[in-house]
């Protein structure tokens, strides 16, 4: 008859190890993939206020300039906002181009070699060439366009914001759900 060896406390955890391992290394893994998105979302988050923040201060400095601005001024936006395009969606993109495309050239600057001065001229001016008010309601509509990019979600727990998601997709498709006894 063969040798029947005792199972005690060691043997099981001998038997068992290689599970503990791979449940310890999927549980690494996992954080290790939380922590990344996270690092991620910050990331993201950091570019995209740099962006809002080069169109507040266009804005501030048109504002305070009474809409002339040097093009030391405008190349400095150009350049800041760049990549917007590749951050935001398309909303955001319409709004820069809007404002891009108010600003026209003015001649040089006189006493000055090359120095060229833009004028911001809004489309919906008011009055006799008041630029406080589109000014003032760009301000407001870059809050709101930049707004849901600049969120970060700390509020909601994860299966609060699943939850959420399934039922905007569910409420997106209703015909998936449709029963035969729906008219």
């Amino acid at each position: 008859m063969p040798y029947q060896q005792a199972r005690d406390l060691t043997s099981y955890i001998a038997a068992y190890a290689p599970l503990l391992a791979v449940l310890v290394a999927v549980g690494v893994a996992l954080m290790q993939y939380y922590l990344q998105r996270k690092q991620w979302e910050q990331q993201m988050f950091a570019k995209r206020f740099e962006v809002y923040a080069a169109v507040g201060r266009f804005l501030s400095a048109a504002l305070n300039s009474h809409g002339r601005l040097d093009s030391a001024e405008y190349d400095r936006f150009v350049f800041e906002i760049r990549p917007a395009k590749f951050m935001f969606g398309s909303d955001v993109a319409t709004f820069i181009h809007e404002i891009n495309g108010a600003i026209s050239q003015e001649d040089a600057v006189p006493g000055t070699y090359g120095k060229y001065v833009q004028r911001l001229e809004p489309d919906d001016l008011e009055g006799e060439g008041d630029l406080t008010t589109p000014i003032m309601r760009w301000g407001f509509r870059a809050e709101v366009a930049f707004g849901p990019y600049l969120q970060i979600h700390h509020d909601q727990s994860w299966l609060a914001r699943f939850v959420a998601r399934v039922d905007r997709w569910v409420d997106e498709r209703p015909h998936i759900l449709k029963s035969r006894y729906d008219s």
